[in-house]
C-alpha cells in the first residue's frame, strides 16, 4: 500500500528517462549478481546453492526501500521510481542472468 501511494504522486515518466536511474537499476540487476556468481564461481559453489544465491542477488530492489525513505524523511518518490523501473526490468534480466549461470555453474 505504500508502494501504491507514492506511486501514485511521482511521476514515473522521470525514471524512464533519468540515465542515472537507469545505471543504478543495471548496476543493481546485472553488475552485483555477475560479480556474485564470478565469487561463488572462484569460491568452489556449484549446483543447486549457486543457483539459489543467483536468483537471490537479482531480484529487484525491495519494496522496503521506499518504506524506509519515507520514514525516514528521504526521496520516497526517488525511491518508488527505481523500485518500480528495477521490478519492471528485472523481468528480463532475472530470467538471462539465471539462465547463463544454470548453463555455466
Amino acid at each position: 500500500m505504500v508502494i501504491g501511494y507514492y506511486l501514485s504522486k511521482s511521476k514515473l515518466s522521470q525514471a524512464f528517462k533519468n540515465g542515472k536511474s537507469f545505471i543504478c537499476v543495471l548496476f543493481r540487476l546485472v553488475v552485483i549478481p555477475m560479480l556474485a556468481f564470478g565469487g561463488m564461481m572462484v569460491c568452489g559453489m556449484r549446483g543447486s546453492p549457486l543457483i539459489a544465491c543467483v536468483i537471490a542477488a537479482s531480484a529487484p530492489a525491495a519494496a522496503a526501500t521506499t518504506m524506509f525513505a519515507a520514514k525516514f524523511d528521504n526521496d520516497a518518490e526517488l525511491s518508488v521510481n527505481l523500485v518500480t523501473l528495477s521490478t519492471l526490468l528485472s523481468v528480463i534480466t532475472m530470467p538471462l542472468i539465471v539462465g547463463f549461470a544454470q548453463t555455466v555453474g
